[in-house]
């Protein structure tokens, strides 16, 4: 069974902000890349939402796209929750979900 993925908000503007930087800062490929990497994982998590281990708040689970960008989500009973896509450089103190 495939669950449904809802974007917060904050999810999608995290994640316009990354292309935006790697838009700035690379090729298009490797833009295109990024993409292609998250519609993936997202498909995989869709699939298996529990296949990445849990963040320090167990009901939210990490999943390291690249080693510089985590996606946090929530699995919810009929759908799964992106909350955030963490650019790991930042303080990780200034972590929220």
């Amino acid at each position: 069974m495939v669950m449904e993925i809802k974007w917060t908000e904050k999810a999608q503007s995290d994640f316009d902000s990354i292309l935006d930087f790697l838009l700035s800062d690379f090729s298009i490929k490797e833009v295109e890349k990024f993409i292609n990497l998250t519609e993936d994982t997202l498909f995989l998590i869709s699939k298996t939402p529990l296949m990445f281990p849990k963040a320090k708040n167990n009901n939210v689970r990490k999943c390291v796209l690249v080693k510089q960008v985590n996606l946090y989500y929530r699995v919810h009973k009929n759908q799964i929750e992106l909350l955030t896509f963490w650019d790991n450089r930042r303080n990780p103190e200034k972590l929220k979900y």
